[in-house]
């Protein structure tokens, strides 16, 4: 089986500071780590190239949920992709061209804009849908992906 294991849930949120407290001070989530980013394919996905996503990752037994925030240059919210609450889940992947043909032979879509290729981490990325229109973001990087999101992967990768 090409999937090697579950990563995470993104819940796109309003205020990324109360969505914290609120998973903290409730259920008991700890920080671990914070992430910007502005343009590239991330932004591109979400229809906008000029759009900044700040996101937190939170853990709590092994569970892991990326609270995002988007920011439009212009303030404005848009519907679709940015939509409030659960916006993907994350799966750590092994030969991510079989699942993609997995994925379009079972009737979903891949969003081939979203793809990123990361040199440094020796990483490829690309969200996908399933028949529902439900996203799923595949994450094909060496190494044990068991380490924080956003932090290197496996014995001297950059910092």
């Amino acid at each position: 089986m090409p999937v090697k294991r579950f990563s995470h849930l993104a819940i796109r949120v309003s205020d990324v500071e109360a969505s914290q407290r609120f998973y903290r001070d409730a259920f008991g989530f700890e920080e671990r780590t914070q992430l910007t980013i502005k343009g590239g394919p991330t932004a591109l996905l979400l229809g906008d190239p000029d759009i900044q996503l700040d996101a937190v990752f939170l853990e709590r037994d092994g569970v892991v949920i990326e609270l995002q925030k988007i920011h439009y240059p212009d303030g404005d919210t848009r519907a679709g992709f940015v939509r409030m609450g659960l916006c993907h889940f994350g799966l750590y992947v092994r030969d991510l061209d079989a699942v993609l043909a997995a994925v379009i032979d079972l009737g979903g879509d891949v969003v081939e804009s979203s793809r990123m290729r990361n040199a440094d981490y020796r990483s490829d990325l690309v969200f996908v849908s399933d028949p529902d229109g439900t996203f799923i973001e595949l994450i094909d990087v060496p190494g044990d992906p068991s380490g924080p999101p956003g932090e290197p992967i496996g014995a001297g990768a950059p910092g």
